[in-house]
Parts: C-alpha cells; structure tokens; sequence
C-alpha cells in the first residue's frame, strides 16, 4: 500500500472516532474502492479477547502487543478523569 493511501485511511479513521465522540478505543472497519477509504462501520466496544479478536491481533501486529493495548486503554480512561493527575503505567 502507497504511504499517501495509507496516511489517507488513518486521517479518515481518526475523523470518524472524532466526529462519533468514541472515547478509549473503537474499531473502525474501512475497504478502499478504487483507491477511496470508505468507513463501512465503527464498532465503539470490539471485543478484547486475547489472540481472537481483530483489535487484540491488530495490536500485536504493530508491536503494541495485548497488555500494551489494555494498558493504553486503562490509561487513558483514568486519565480523562483525573486530567491533572497524569499517571504512568508499565506494562507486566
């Protein structure tokens, strides 16, 4: 895939999370027809079962890896809440 296409899709993801108000993490299903992402739907509670579910195999794909994606999500859920408090989390 062409850097510029790929960049094109991840601005289109980021626009749909925004615009929806999705907070923490989502998963936003987009096909390219003819070279134009579509968003063809966002699942705002994907399933987190380790190994099985799209978002955890996407995680380890790009190295974040199953506790790096839990992690990130429980970081920034306590963080929305306690914005002046940020806190720092290792990953087990």
């Amino acid at each position: 895939m062409k850097r510029e296409t790929k960049k094109r899709i991840e601005r289109i993801a980021i626009k749909a999370y925004s615009t929806l108000g999705m907070r923490d993490y989502a998963r936003i299903d987009i096909r390219l027809r003819d070279r134009i992402p579509y968003v063809l739907e966002v699942n705002s509670l994907p399933g987190l079962m380790k190994g099985h579910s799209d978002l955890t195999k996407m995680a380890e794909a790009c190295k974040l890896g199953y506790s790096g994606l839990i992690m990130k999500i429980v970081k920034n859920a306590i963080n929305r809440y306690y914005l002046n408090d940020k806190l720092n989390y290792k990953t087990v």
